[in-house]
């Protein structure tokens, strides 16, 4: 006899056994639905551990458990029971998931944004006939979200409002003559997404993508399923709070949270190393404005000291350690920046601090030699990190500051945050060929706000 082979049998069946029933319950929560004696031996069996593996009182467990059976007329013990989906699973002909999870962060605009993205992907499966590959292309007819309720969609997106919201993932660019809204087989893209609500407390615990497809007549076999959901946390986590990074103003976020047509930051989503970051995600740029609300002297601008910012102070936003310096770079001559773009000068001259533990903030395009900071340097909040230039992948003086994940500009995911304190001046529309901040839209006077994000296009004062 092969007891080799034997043993081995054995040690496979009880590898699987123990995988199947750590995947069950280990407390009382599975007899919440029971009753009367079911109930009263589930409760005994949780104390005694027979919902783990290995089982330490297993003769009792034993016990138990055939005493359940006796009682309920042959019914599995609920603490034996583990999840089986593959007799209601099906196979799918998209991919859909959010590759990071949201956090509500409270805007200038008054509302809790949910900014995130939602990846689709034409995985391709079996149509009702199946039929030799590839599958089918396939076109993204709806995107339903809800809450909480199941019932009552958030919002739901037609094709009309997905194709500027969606990004193929080839560099951003389109092939010819092809919808935004299409995907050939093996090609994923991502949807851009910006929920508001007017209360925190309207803010769910998850998020449901309800997305709806339909194949590209003769392009493959029909997919017997069109619809595919997929469940997401809200990430409840605190939201990050820091002081300004500039004095004064005026400063117009020209690039930041949370437009979904903004290229410039909220679609920058980067493979590093093997892997898929969006380290911009809330990140912001800022000009500084006049009181006409000119960015750059009149019939000038081919300077970079033509511009009000250049040369401006930044100051650290709290407490923390230098992680990171990149000096030397020079200004980049007007309209003009490093191409192809590189990771460790992207930022141009750039100073990273960690202010919390795994949080990092970054301050890039400074002025050459204007940071004296090293790694290893403590910094206190309103400290100098260095001044406004135009260094990296910039065409014109401004800040480009982010909060992130990872002591890196690229290998991070960017994260929300809240200035504790400063004042609103109104929003504009973008800025002309003349550097004036355009359709102005002025509050009657300042504003002063505690713990909101500056959103795209808003006009803010600091302290």
């Amino acid at each position: 006899m092969n007891f080799k082979f034997i043993l081995a049998l054995i040690f496979t069946m009880s590898f699987l056994g123990m995988n199947n029933l750590q995947a069950g319950a280990s407390d009382d929560s599975v007899c919440d639905d029971l009753e009367g004696r079911p109930k009263g031996l589930c409760r005994w069996a949780m104390k005694a551990g027979c919902g783990v593996l290995p089982t330490e009182s297993l003769r009792t467990c034993t016990r138990l458990e055939q005493q359940y059976r006796e009682v309920t007329n042959g019914e599995i013990p609920p603490w034996l029971v583990v999840p089986n989906p593959d007799d209601t699973a099906q196979l799918t002909p998209v991919n859909v998931s959010v590759p990071f999870a949201p956090q509500p962060v409270r805007g200038t605009d008054g509302t809790y944004h949910l900014a995130y993205e939602l990846q689709i992907l034409n995985f391709g499966t079996y149509g009702a006939n199946p039929a030799p590959p590839p599958p089918a292309s396939i076109v993204i007819q709806e995107i339903a979200i809800f809450g909480d309720d199941p019932d009552i969609p958030i919002e739901t997106l037609g094709p009309a409002d997905i194709e500027p919201r969606m990004q193929l993932l080839h560099l951003s660019a389109r092939f010819p003559g092809m919808s935004t809204i299409e995907l050939q087989p093996a090609q994923s893209a991502i949807v851009f997404l910006d929920i508001t609500f007017v209360d925190r407390d309207e803010v769910p615990e998850h998020l449901t993508h309800r997305v709806t497809i339909d194949p590209v007549s003769g392009t493959g076999p029909d997919p017997e399923i069109k619809i595919v959901e997929t469940l997401t946390k809200v990430d409840p986590t605190p939201i990050i709070v820091i002081g300004p990074y500039l004095r004064g103003g005026n400063w117009a976020n020209f690039n930041g949270c949370c437009d979904y047509g903004n290229s410039a930051h909220r679609r920058v989503v980067r493979s590093v190393d093997g892997a898929q970051y969006s380290p911009e995600r809330s990140a912001q740029d800022f000009l500084k404005a006049d009181w006409s609300y000119r960015v750059v002297l009149p019939d000038t601008g081919d300077e970079v000291e033509d511009w009000f910012g250049y040369g401006e102070e930044v100051i650290s936003v709290a407490d923390g350690v230098v992680t990171r310096v990149v000096t030397g770079l020079p200004d980049n001559p007007m309209g003009t920046f490093p191409f192809p773009p590189t990771i460790d000068e992207g930022g141009g001259n750039e100073v990273l601090v960690e202010i919390e533990d795994g949080i990092f903030a970054m301050y890039g395009h400074l002025i050459p030699g204007s940071i004296t900071l090293q790694v290893g340097d403590r910094v206190s909040r309103g400290d100098v990190i260095g001044l406004l230039g135009n260094t990296g992948v910039t065409t014109a003086p401004h800040l480009h500051f982010q909060i992130m994940d990872r002591n890196s500009i690229a290998e991070s995911e960017g994260l929300p945050f809240v200035i504790d304190e400063f004042e609103v001046l109104g929003t504009f529309d973008g800025i002309t060929e003349e550097g004036v901040l355009d359709n102005l839209d002025l509050l009657p006077s300042a504003e002063l706000r505690h713990n909101e994000m500056p959103l795209q296009n808003s006009i803010i004062r600091f302290p």
